[in-house]
């Protein structure tokens, strides 16, 4: 019974190392994306093309379920010789961690007789599935060729977002 005692105190004390270490590896803090910027395709903008537009991620989030991407492109559009502004807005919802955490990407129509300066923005609105913590995250200067403009990520305790913009000049054709 001596050896039987020191073999299931010997179970327990493994059991417990093993708790103890899956424990110890498992993260619970809930985290946004850090970004480097846009890759607009093609770049320049050329009026009469469709632009397809990605925020492009430095380094995945983590622990995020709910997510909302709005875009919006505001442009300068030429009706009968009078200027006025044009926006488009287009709204994606998501799943973060459970369908896709690849880098969001929209496309967007620009018309014929769009010209100028236009504007960017890009905000993104994440529901964290684990402990968030309060911050505010820049962008990565690091970043790849072709890709321009700046997202900055924040966080709370029970949710994050990203806001981002970048303004580039729409040529004719």
């Amino acid at each position: 019974t001596d050896m039987k005692n020191k073999l299931i105190a010997a179970l327990f004390a493994f059991s417990g190392i093993l708790v103890f270490a899956a424990c110890e590896e498992t993260n619970t803090n809930s985290s946004p994306p850090i970004w480097y910027g846009f890759r607009i395709d093609p770049y320049p903008a050329v009026a009469g093309d469709s632009l397809t537009v990605t925020a492009v991620q430095a380094k995945k989030g983590s622990l995020i379920h709910a997510t909302t991407y709005k875009w919006t492109l505001t442009y300068n559009l030429d009706k009968d010789g009078i200027n006025e502004d044009t926006v488009i807005t287009v709204q994606q919802n998501t799943n973060y961690d459970g369908i896709s955490n690849a880098d969001p990407t929209c496309r967007f129509y620009v018309p014929v007789n769009a010209s100028g300066r236009a504007t960017l923005s890009f905000e993104a609105k994440y529901a964290f599935s684990g402990n968030g913590y309060m911050g505010t995250f820049g962008n990565d200067y690091n970043r790849p060729e072709g890709v321009r403009g700046n997202i900055t990520s924040y966080s709370g305790i029970l949710d994050g977002g990203a806001k981002g913009s970048h303004t580039f000049y729409i040529q004719q054709q």
